[in-house]
């Protein structure tokens, strides 16, 4: 998208790749998922550009990230890592934070870390701990069947997955891809060849619990502090009881839930399908807003 700026930070033992876009405060900083990367945000981040500056990027493994060396993939190593990325690009006060999935581990991780910096939130069909049972056995890996990924890293490792993206056959088996922008679908295809790529995932995945238990089961009274939306696919993660997606509105005094509504409204097309991702940007707009009116910030 116009104005698009690219950065690969020294970061610990790797190197984080940002995307980075328009000018103003505060800055609106974007997290993917589990098994994304900063393409995720493609329709997201060409809007809200224009109203401030704005960065994602992909963590270490993930994308154009150099992979991790031996520190865990833990949700507070990832706001260790983020921290240190965004300091070394000259954002060292408040920031917004947009995330989608996993990534409601490593936002929250990184409020509790550096208490004070988040000044507004959204968070798309975030992982609850109130509904993930691994939290409750935090020292046992994840019993999860991460074989297809295995699978995977063998294919990458020996080249075959090359061959995939040769003959276009990546974009046929991850399908949604082909929800995002035109212009950026071959790359992100790329990305899924990358090394390290699925060995990040089995990584991430396995210390899932350990991340998970470092937070509090929701509960009465509110322990974020800043505007907070959360969107909530109707077919994402909460399709079964989509109260677990609205209570996490609650971690707030200034939350607010909003249902994303269709057929085809899943966890993936909350932020790769445009018409969904517009709910998201129209709520992020919104946040950046409230801070202005509340630090007097302003756009330029």
């Amino acid at each position: 998208y116009k104005g698009q700026e690219e950065f690969l930070v020294n970061v610990q033992d790797t190197k984080i790749f940002f995307r980075c876009a328009g000018e103003g405060s505060p800055p609106v900083i974007m997290h993917h998922g589990w098994q994304g990367n900063s393409l995720d945000f493609s329709w997201i981040q060409a809007e809200v550009s224009k109203t401030t500056r704005t960065c994602s990027f992909d963590r270490p493994g993930y994308g154009h990230s150099v992979k991790f060396g031996k520190l865990p993939r833990t949700s507070e190593q990832i706001a260790i890592e983020t921290e240190a990325g965004l300091a070394a690009l000259g954002f060292t006060d408040d920031v917004i934070f947009v995330g989608h999935s996993f990534a409601g581990f490593n936002m929250r991780k990184f409020n509790d870390l550096f208490p004070g910096r988040i000044k507004g939130m959204v968070m798309v069909d975030t992982v609850n701990p109130n509904n993930t049972d691994e939290c409750d056995n935090p020292d046992e890996d994840a019993d999860v069947d991460l074989s297809l990924y295995e699978i995977g890293k063998v294919l990458s490792d020996t080249g075959i997955m090359r061959l995939f993206e040769l003959f276009g056959l990546i974009g046929a088996v991850t399908g949604a891809t082909a929800e995002l922008p035109e212009e950026v679908q071959k790359e992100y295809n790329q990305h899924l060849n990358r090394p390290g790529f699925y060995q990040t995932i089995i990584e991430e995945r396995t210390v899932w619990g350990k991340s998970c238990a470092s937070f509090p089961r929701t509960g009465p009274g509110s322990i974020l502090d800043f505007p907070l939306t959360v969107v909530i696919p109707e077919k994402g993660i909460f399709e079964d009881d989509l109260s677990l997606g609205q209570e996490q509105a609650d971690l707030s005094p200034n939350g607010k839930f909003v249902l994303q509504q269709g057929d085809d409204s899943f966890h993936t097309n909350a932020i790769f399908q445009e018409k969904y991702a517009k709910i998201v940007i129209q709520e992020t707009l919104e946040i950046i807003e409230i801070v202005r009116n509340t630090t007097n910030v302003t756009s330029g």
